[in-house]
């Protein structure tokens, strides 16, 4: 996936959660824009704890552009494959 497309995906306004699928079968919930950084090899996401309500992080992944498989749109279809 190419940054200028997460960059797209991700600055839809109103900002709706995301899952972000990975090509060896993770997932992550993207439910704060706040918290994603886009760049041009990788993707930086804070991973708030589960009950966190707040745009605050617990956790930090970094993802290589080139692993994401596809991201759909939490509660709705697939954004990008």
């Amino acid at each position: 996936m190419q940054a200028s497309d997460l960059q797209t995906i991700f600055n839809v306004r109103p900002f709706r959660p995301l899952r972000i699928h990975v090509k060896d079968g993770r997932t992550y919930d993207v439910r704060f824009r706040e918290l994603v950084i886009v760049g041009n090899d990788y993707l930086t996401m804070g991973i708030p704890a589960p009950l966190e309500r707040e745009a605050i992080y617990d956790s930090v992944e970094h993802l290589c552009l080139d692993e994401i498989d596809h991201i759909d749109r939490l509660g709705g279809p697939a954004t990008s494959r």
